[in-house]
């Protein structure tokens, strides 16, 4: 595998990497704030829709902007929450009784590797 070589770089780098792919921001200190708390790393995945295909540069598709890229995040977001409650849910009525954890269920079994 190919060893990670970029540098970390700062939330004001992060803006100014996303304004020169072309990503349309409206409010830039709101935009700062969403960096600050999901990353730009965190967001990259949520991008690949929006940028051009085989552009070595990751530009984005013209008039894309990062309202959009946001909405893509939290409705991800939201799904899996969603998941994990549902999941959590049928754990719970997968337990023999109301007192006791999936978890603990699969503890008794001890040739069980969850």
């Amino acid at each position: 595998m190919k060893p990670f070589c970029k540098p970390a770089i700062d939330v004001s780098a992060q803006l100014d990497l996303l304004l020169q792919r072309g990503l349309t921001i409206q409010d830039e200190s709101k935009a700062r704030c969403f960096l600050e708390a999901v990353s730009f790393f965190r967001l990259t995945p949520y991008m690949r829709p929006f940028q051009l295909p085989d552009d070595d540069e990751h530009r984005f598709k013209p008039g894309t902007r990062l309202r959009a890229l946001i909405h893509l995040y939290e409705f991800d977001r939201r799904l899996r929450l969603l998941t994990i409650d549902a999941i959590e849910r049928i754990g719970d009525c997968a337990s023999p009784g109301p007192s006791r954890p999936l978890v603990a269920v699969l503890a008794a079994y001890p040739d069980h590797d969850p």
